[in-house]
């Protein structure tokens, strides 16, 4: 809890007392000020790391997501950016980008970045997953059900891809295969109301058929 952090700020504070400009705890110190709501404070300690080592992708990839934090958006783009300059294959990196850039609502550009996370780590399921979000929010249904697939192949329980598939699914007017997905999501989420909803609209249109 914020206990937690205060004790942990006061450990860097002293550390640093001792040892001015080490990085790792002016980071540690950043991070901990950021996990307690304090992103000016923790911006401007990042910057500190950033005089020492302008290159340092702790402090670059912290500044860019407190700019998200802060909601701002094209900051956090040029910030996450900036970081991938010096190294170009983080996947996280490239994940966070991603997001901001759909936040920002410029689809096209995030599903590249959410591919070129995937690239370098296949496994990744909120990529996947998001790749079937972005898919299905500009209508491109075949992209959004591989996205949801493979998100689903990489973790069997995911039951947002379950249920967003089964949306999908019913969009493409594949009713038995969506009603499948959404008993899936209902067994890796027994209290997901909006899936029993979806199912009983399935069930109740069947009827009036």
């Amino acid at each position: 809890g914020r206990n937690q952090y205060d004790v942990a700020i006061t450990c860097y504070q002293k550390a640093l007392t001792i040892s001015r400009d080490n990085i790792e705890i002016l980071c540690n110190l950043g991070i901990a000020l950021q996990g307690k709501g304090n992103l000016t404070e923790a911006q401007s300690n990042f910057k500190k790391v950033l005089k020492l080592d302008s290159k340092n992708i702790v402090a670059i990839s912290n500044i860019a997501n407190i700019h998200k934090q802060s909601g701002d958006l094209s900051s956090a783009i040029y910030t996450y950016k900036e970081a991938l300059k010096f190294t170009p294959n983080d996947e996280n990196i490239l994940y966070n980008l991603g997001n901001v850039l759909q936040e920002n609502g410029d689809c096209v550009e995030c599903l590249r970045f959410y591919k070129e996370a995937i690239k370098i780590n296949p496994n990744f399921v909120n990529a996947h997953y998001n790749i079937g979000v972005v898919s299905h929010k500009i209508g491109e249904l075949d992209d959004a059900v591989r996205g949801y697939q493979a998100a689903i192949q990489h973790q069997p329980d995911h039951s947002d891809s379950h249920h967003n598939l089964g949306v999908v699914l019913k969009a493409k007017g594949e009713l038995d295969a969506a009603v499948k997905s959404y008993k899936q999501a209902l067994k890796s989420r027994p209290d997901y109301a909006e899936t029993y909803n979806n199912l009983g609209i399935i069930f109740q249109e069947a009827e009036d058929l």
